[in-house]
């Protein structure tokens, strides 16, 4: 796990320090829209929100994304910063072919447009609503394709960060509120043969200094290529983190089975997205539940032991919709680990109705009060972080909200607690309804979802 954050803290320092261009064009408001495709997310690292919304796009592992079929494209709502007269239009990623009419970067639909950046198998091209200019070039091999624009002025295409050609005409470009659509045309079959590990749009031109030093800040940034963190030595000595989730996992919609993408929780019931989020100030990818089910994990992948399964330390943030009831199984007996009715093990559930905390055990499906704490103890709709830890010597529980000890005053039971009737756990079981959502990773590999063996308290 520490190497892995070493990762992510190498990433944001690539641009987040003062030598880096694409800070600085942050600082400078002039970066209206950064996608990094192979974050394995849609989100607009720019800052003005600018986010996509893929159709029919495959995620290439950690190396960007794919545009298949006539349909695939990812849109971008339009905002008045994408309507450009001047700016600068970029992609990285692996462009390995060359063929007609493969659109890389389009601002036009069928009532106008604005700009259209696209390849023929011969040129690159612009149009900008009136006429189509071209220079001859071969992309084909290359990583960073970037067009310089500016009405009244002649566009220079950049490739791996050096000035490829200028144009022999100059172009007029109008401003237009169509959606900006990356990897195709608004009318479909012009998807792009190659994949795209990023996308930027500056609202200036760049200098031909500022593209050397913009290819190779996104040629140096590395992203993490593994969903969770795993560590099934016995041995405690080299560290104290069974598993993790992190922000590798993929951004995603509608999922209904199967695995939640590049994660090691898999689909019982019920619908499920994957969406970036802040939490707790931390961008983070969420796993948002969107119709009533249940994802669970089963924990021999990643531990292998049923003993050790069952004691040491548990961690998450979840957010709890208004008038749902979320129960984790962070200790769950049974194989058949989506029979919650029937379950042996212990149960945190922070209830969205009376906003009570309540800690249970269940035997064969039927629930044994712990604690449970007053009424309006958390908030809905509000990221809240619990910790649970269990002592392997006398199973004594103790439960921790928000880095504090949960307050049983005004409820029931105490905590900490002592039960010593489930020994063993196979799995993890999140049993959620529409709107509830876990976190699974932060950026800065800081949160995620967590077992650490032994006993840590806040």
């Amino acid at each position: 796990m520490r190497k892995a954050l070493l990762i992510f803290i190498l990433l944001l320092s690539s641009y987040a320090n003062a030598d880096s261009i694409i800070q600085r064009l942050k600082d400078e408001g002039s970066l209206v829209l950064m996608h990094l495709y192979a974050s394995r997310s849609f989100y607009d690292f720019s800052g003005h929100g600018n986010h996509g919304t893929p159709t029919d796009v495959h995620f290439a592992g950690n190396r960007g994304v794919r545009f298949p079929a006539s349909t695939s494209v990812i849109t971008v709502s339009d905002s008045p910063e994408l309507q450009l007269t001047e700016g600068t239009l970029v992609v990285f990623g692996e462009f390995m072919s060359q063929e007609d009419t493969e659109r890389i970067i389009s601002k036009r639909d069928s009532g106008g447009t604005n700009y259209e950046f696209y390849t023929t198998s011969t040129d690159a091209v612009v149009y900008d609503g009136t006429s189509a200019r071209s220079v001859t070039t071969d992309i084909t091999g290359k990583k960073y394709i970037a067009i310089n624009i500016k009405s009244g002025e002649k566009n220079d295409l950049y490739i791996d960060g050096n000035l490829k050609a200028t144009f022999f005409v100059s172009q007029t470009f109008t401003q237009d509120d169509a959606d900006t659509l990356i990897g195709n045309s608004y009318n479909n079959g012009n998807n792009l043969q190659s994949t795209l590990t990023a996308a930027l749009i500056v609202n200036r031109k760049l200098t031909a200094s500022e593209h050397a030093e913009l290819y190779a800040e996104l040629a140096s940034m590395r992203w993490p290529s593994r969903g969770f963190f795993r560590d099934k030595d016995a041995d405690s000595t080299d560290g104290r983190v069974q598993f993790a989730t992190t922000w590798a996992a993929e951004e995603s919609s509608g999922l209904t089975s199967g695995w939640i993408p590049n994660t090691p929780l898999k689909i019982s019931s019920g619908t499920w997205s994957v969406i970036v989020e802040e939490v707790d100030g931390k961008l983070s990818k969420v796993l948002r539940c969107d119709s009533a089910g249940i994802v669970y994990l089963d924990t021999s992948i990643v531990t292998g032991s049923p003993t050790n399964d069952a004691y040491g330390t548990w961690e998450w943030w979840i957010s709890v919709a208004i008038n749902t009831y979320p129960r984790i199984f962070f200790v769950a007996k049974l194989a058949d680990a989506w029979n919650v009715s029937g379950q042996y093990g212990y149960i945190l559930y922070p209830n969205g109705g009376d906003k009570k905390v309540w800690f249970y055990e269940s035997t064969n499906g039927t629930v044994t009060v712990k604690f449970s704490t007053a009424s309006s103890y958390l908030t809905c709709s509000t990221w809240h972080k619990f910790r649970v830890t269990r002592r392997d010597t006398d199973g004594q529980f103790t439960a921790y909200m928000d880095g504090e000890l949960i307050d049983v005053t005004g409820g029931s039971g105490s905590n900490p607690v002592t039960d010593n009737t489930t020994t063993t756990s196979s799995y993890i079981v999140l049993d959620l309804d529409a709107g509830d959502k876990i976190l699974l990773g932060s950026l800065d590999g800081q949160y995620s979802f967590v077992k650490y063996r032994g006993v840590w308290a806040p």
